[in-house]
């Protein structure tokens, strides 16, 4: 199965393509912002003389993350996956975290600002759907696990893993928002709530 992976939640601009147990290439440039200026080229670059038709799946990360970063990497998989009837999945970076990390009990946290922090408890290999909590909540939890792991960057490789196996009916390429965003969509709608897993 050949599976193409975008990152775009924070300042890395990463992708990936992976042929069954096979990495074929992984590019990651730490650039802050302008991840819609980058993400094509980078895409294109790694495919070379692949023909995007060619790929079985898209992953993409879902947040948390920054909105604009969020929008760029969602759009992007989903109009490169839909012409070609290509499955696009999408997962949280905590969720991709929990599926790379050896411990099968730890508590991985993202700090989503605004005295809030994202919180996934991962238990005897179970990964459940993360929750956003007071930050002194998430972290009074976090200190109960075996393990902690906090504020980790997508291991991109890790989500090509996952999407050989997972569901694209279970993990849809949609936005995770630790909350309303300030931008609205045309005529002041807020957008869809988030998807945790």
């Amino acid at each position: 199965m050949r599976v193409l992976g975008i990152d775009t939640t924070g300042p890395h601009c990463q992708v990936a393509l992976r042929d069954g147990e096979r990495i074929v290439a992984h590019t990651s440039e730490r650039i802050g912002r302008g991840h819609a200026e980058r993400l094509a080229p980078m895409v294109a670059d790694l495919l070379g003389d692949i023909p995007p038709a060619s790929l079985d799946r898209v992953i993409v990360t879902t947040g948390p993350g920054s909105f604009t970063g969020l929008r760029v990497g969602l759009s992007f998989a989903v109009g490169l996956g839909l012409p070609h009837s290509i499955p696009v999945l999408g997962f949280t970076t905590l969720h991709i975290a929990a599926h790379a990390s050896p411990h099968p009990t730890a508590a991985f946290t993202q700090d989503v600002r605004r005295g809030e922090t994202a919180l996934l408890s991962k238990t005897a290999g179970h990964i459940p759907a993360l929750e956003v909590l007071p930050t002194e909540d998430a972290l009074e939890r976090a200190a109960n696990a075996p393990h902690h792991i906090s504020d980790p960057v997508p291991d991109l490789i890790a989500a090509t893993d996952l999407a050989l196996t997972a569901s694209p009916a279970e993990f849809p390429p949609t936005a995770f928002y630790a909350r309303p965003p300030d931008a609205k969509l045309p005529g002041g709608i807020d957008p869809p709530k988030a998807h945790a897993r």
